[in-house]
């Protein structure tokens, strides 16, 4: 068994045929064809239900996908790092839910590391920064997860073999335009926000008694909360509201909210990744909470 032998099931499975999964790794069908005939041979198991309707995964073949896919893809990593480990001293790469915070961060290191000729800020969702961080595209990554959410964040992190460390936490907060009809009132609770529209970064799958506006891009979110009496409840864990021209409010009952710190174990950390990660500590230690 090999791992172009896999590349071929996998092939198959994903566009749908023999032919398609030739066509698409530039080797004849009979080639292709044969090497899995000779991989089911040696595994004493057939993958495929061959018919004249298409081939079907047999649950034999279902069981091998599953650890194939697994397989190929850490193989697929390991040719990506090695591939690039002469110009890893020269790139730096942070994945963060809220990039635009993150410059500050950029340019002290441009600065302190000229040497390194490429910086890249990667903004994503949870699912996005882990894969980044986890296939070696990214030295770091920032979360900001609540408290309910953790123990599974936390989960999928050791499966991915990534560790991590708590920069700070705190408590979610309402983000208001100085002049919102609820900037007087010192805290706020669910029932005085029903009127308002709310800002989210991804759309909402429960039903809500209150008007939603979907904005993923946090420049313009601070936008409409500045130029309405539109709220937000998340703006990201590094960003100050009077910076952007908001006042925060805090919120009864709010939950907690962690900012991770992620990066690969059992991996150096090299010297500009260490740097930026004592930056984000001291940020976070003159900022026990967001609006401090």
């Amino acid at each position: 068994m090999n791992i172009q032998q896999m590349r071929y099931v996998l092939a198959v499975v994903d566009n749908g045929s023999f032919h398609a999964a030739a066509k698409k790794l530039y080797v004849s069908q009979p080639s292709l064809s044969h090497g899995i005939k000779a991989l089911e041979l040696e595994l004493n198991a057939q993958l495929f239900k061959r018919t004249r309707q298409g081939n079907f995964l047999t649950p034999a073949g279902t069981q091998f996908v599953k650890h194939a896919r697994k397989i190929v893809g850490d193989v697929e990593n390991l040719q990506h790092r090695f591939a690039n480990v002469h110009h890893d001293h020269q790139s730096f790469a942070i994945a963060s839910q809220y990039c635009a915070a993150l410059s500050p961060l950029l340019t002290s290191l441009t600065t302190s590391y000229p040497d390194y000729q490429s910086f890249r800020l990667v903004d994503g969702d949870y699912q996005k920064i882990i894969a980044e961080v986890a296939q070696f595209h990214c030295q770091l990554g920032i979360l900001a997860v609540a408290d309910l959410d953790l123990p599974q964040l936390t989960n999928t992190l050791a499966q991915q073999h990534l560790v991590y460390e708590t920069l700070s936490t705190y408590q979610t907060q309402v983000f208001l335009r100085p002049t919102h009809p609820l900037a007087n009132k010192a805290e706020l609770r669910l029932a005085d926000l029903t009127a308002y529209p709310h800002v989210i970064a991804t759309p909402d799958t429960h039903p809500s008694s209150t008007p939603t506006i979907t904005c993923s891009d946090p420049l313009t979110t601070v936008d409409l909360i500045r130029e309405s009496d539109a709220y937000a409840t998340d703006l990201g864990p590094l960003t100050t509201p009077a910076s952007v021209g908001l006042i925060a409010k805090k919120l009864t009952g709010a939950n907690t909210i962690h900012v991770l710190l992620i990066r690969t174990a059992n991996t150096d950390i090299p010297p500009i990744a260490a740097a930026a990660r004592h930056e984000l500590r001291q940020y976070f230690n003159h900022h026990q909470q967001i609006g401090a």
